[in-house]
């Protein structure tokens, strides 16, 4: 291990070292060997790399890079939705029109199991959605961003981040500038646990 750490990284020693484990595990198992010759071989610990989180300018300039492309503007609204809601990338993608519609662009509601959420959003948001459904009124697809897959969205997002100049940048990280925007808005922590964990409850 201490000779692979001069050439390689934690993280690439640790899925060497794993990937050969489970072959002689799966060895072992076929009886082909009698005996576990890494059995005595830890896995190296790995460190949480730091979570990067958006300042409002880095994300702005985040913004800048999508474009006026429909993919682009796609992109945007979905952006600025984790942001402003604190809601995962799953929850945004399963967005339907219908509901936009029925809470008049001024709330994003979720459901899990017998359960319904709701988060609020910016006038700005809730118009520039409306506007962007005007643009889907020919398709029969009843989710807002039907056609775009969790990875297809997060390969974009790093681009624009790389594109923005910044590096380490996650979807998820979104979620935690939005808990920046709340405290920065003055909410306690037990509020904030109430938007984040499940967020708020109807």
């Amino acid at each position: 291990i201490e000779e692979l750490k001069k050439k390689y990284s934690d993280r690439s020693i640790y899925r060497k070292v794993s990937s050969l484990k489970s072959f002689y595990r799966y060895l072992l198992q076929k009886r082909i060997i009698d005996f576990m010759p890494m059995k005595e071989i830890e896995l190296p610990k790995l460190q949480k790399a730091p979570l990067k989180i958006l300042e409002l300018q880095e994300l702005n300039r985040v913004l800048e890079q999508c474009g006026d492309s429909f993919e682009g503007k796609r992109d945007s609204l979905v952006i600025r939705l984790l942001c402003e809601t604190g809601l995962k990338i799953n929850d945004i993608l399963e967005i339907e029109k219908d509901m936009l519609e029925t809470y008049e662009y001024k709330n994003i509601t979720t459901t899990k199991g017998k359960r319904v959420y709701s988060e609020p959003i910016s006038e700005k948001l809730g118009s520039d959605l409306k506007n962007y459904i005007e643009m889907l009124k020919n398709s029969e697809e009843k989710r807002v961003f039907g056609q775009l897959s969790r990875q297809g969205f997060r390969a974009r997002f790093i681009s624009y981040g790389k594109k923005a100049g910044i590096k380490q940048i996650t979807v998820h990280g979104l979620r935690h500038s939005h808990v920046s925007y709340l405290i920065s808005k003055g909410l306690n922590a037990y509020e904030i646990a109430e938007r984040i964990g499940d967020t708020v409850e109807m």
